[in-house]
């Protein structure tokens, strides 16, 4: 059943439900309340100690955020992105994993680089060079140690991916 002030209410109809999922229900439906009247984000917090300084403080938090604006995701890099992005690979360059890149030289070529940020933080980066001929080249591909082995390397290898296709390179 839908409240008058838009958001869902539980009758005793809905008698599968415990408790909890009837006040995580309520809890989001709250939420989208206030992100409709103009809050930017949400958080919906277990009661434990410490649970809310550390979804304030800590950029992973402890509970869950709902969010109007891209708290995570990919988008092409710009100009304001070049200190991030050569931070994020230096440690590679030092071990001669990575070829070198100057910040000049990330500067011109921007425009072929693609960040995955998290809360406006860069985590991974990677470029995509588009040749003549349908060929195109992913490199630099960079997660950050913070954020290994939890899926960001495939999403921004997979996102590259399908922007070759999607410009046509199929080489």
């Amino acid at each position: 059943m839908i409240h008058p002030r838009g958001f869902a209410s539980i009758t005793p109809s809905h008698h599968r439900l415990s408790r909890a999922e009837i006040e995580t229900l309520i809890k989001f439906g709250w939420s989208t309340h206030a992100l409709e009247k103009g809050v930017k984000r949400a958080h919906i917090l277990y009661p434990a100690n410490g649970a809310l300084l550390q979804e304030l403080y800590t950029r992973d938090g402890s509970g869950t955020l709902i969010s109007r604006d891209l708290y995570e995701g990919i988008r092409r890099a710009d100009v304001g992105d070049v200190a991030g992005i050569y931070d994020l690979i230096d440690p590679l360059v030092k071990r001669g994993t990575l070829v070198e890149r100057t910040k000049n030289s990330l500067e011109r070529d921007i425009m072929s680089y693609y960040v995955y940020t998290r809360d406006n933080l860069i985590v991974a980066t990677g470029q995509l060079k588009r040749f003549e001929g349908g060929y195109a080249e992913i490199g630099c591909l960079v997660v950050s140690k913070d954020y290994r082995s939890q899926g960001r390397g495939d999403a921004m290898l997979g996102y590259l991916e399908r922007l070759c296709y999607q410009s046509g390179a199929a080489k």
